[in-house]
């Protein structure tokens, strides 16, 4: 059963959505965002779902780079933003922005971590206002690890998506963003150290991510 794997890893580790624009910040600029959503899995006929928030934190290295950091219900990530297109072109924009985060556990005897890592091409479309129409196609990965001293396993789920979302800019450094994102996975790998690997083409399920993003600073 598929429901059963998908839930764990969503509600496991790092976002599906993207809840940015596009563009940089620019040197020296700093943002926050809190990400308020709604996950969901479907996957044979079954589905799931649950509230989830987030919050994150951006600062501009130069008018190229952001790095930042989300914490929320489901974990720890670290982010990053590159803009390809010039910051001061005015017209669409291009960026990629990857992302990863996870945890651990350790017990008696043993230990497992869930990581997740997803890499959006940003596609920003400037509006009217200073508000952006936003899409971004992305690759997404989760991974779970587990052991002991004489066993270990792995798992792996390999999903291809997008974002879309409005980033209104309603006042100086504050914009409301509405966005539904989704993964659908197509590639899970097994492993363990007691059995040969499997590999699997799934074609099945979905993750959707649907939320609000506050963006409070530029």
């Amino acid at each position: 059963m598929l429901l059963l794997p998908l839930l764990a890893l969503l509600t496991g580790c790092a976002t599906v959505g993207t809840f940015q624009t596009a563009d940089t910040l620019g040197t020296g600029a700093f943002q926050v965002g809190l990400e308020p959503s709604w996950w969901g899995v479907a996957a044979t006929g079954e589905a799931a779902g649950f509230l989830h928030g987030g919050v994150s934190a951006r600062y501009g290295v130069n008018d190229r780079l952001d790095v930042g950091g989300r914490i929320g219900s489901s974990g720890l990530e670290m982010l990053f933003k590159v803009q390809l297109t010039d910051p001061q072109s005015g017209g669409p924009i291009v960026s990629i922005a990857p992302s990863g985060g996870g945890f651990g556990a350790l017990g008696a005897g043993g230990g497992a971590g869930l990581l997740a890592f997803q890499v959006p091409v940003i596609l920003g479309f400037p509006t009217s206002g200073g508000s952006q129409f936003v899409l971004a196609p992305k690759v997404h990965e989760y991974l779970i690890l587990a052991g002991t001293s004489d066993d270990s396993a792995s798992l792996s789920l390999t999903s291809l998506g997008a974002s879309v979302g409005y980033a209104a800019r309603l006042g100086p450094g504050f914009r409301l963003l509405p966005e539904v994102a989704f993964v659908y996975p197509v590639l899970g790998a097994a492993d363990a150290s007691d059995q040969s690997s499997q590999v699997e083409f799934l074609g099945e399920g979905v993750l959707l991510q649907v939320g609000l993003g506050i963006l409070l600073g530029e």
